[in-house]
């Protein structure tokens, strides 16, 4: 769990997960979106597809 003082995250954002020694995220219908290497996860409208994370990726929400 994380706590963060921002105006463009939601209030349940996104989720992120360890299966099988990789770290994985997914945006929970973010309005502002969740982004790795300003690619945005999803559309905001329904949860996004998990997705790996690899060493160096940006994570950006809002």
């Amino acid at each position: 769990n994380g706590v963060f003082s921002c105006d463009v995250m939601s209030r349940e954002h996104a989720l992120l997960k360890e299966e099988n020694g990789k770290i994985l995220i997914k945006d929970l219908k973010s309005t502002h979106g969740t982004f790795v290497n300003n690619v945005r996860l999803g559309d905001g409208t329904v949860e996004s597809d998990w997705r790996v994370l690899n060493h160096r990726d940006i994570i950006t929400f809002g």
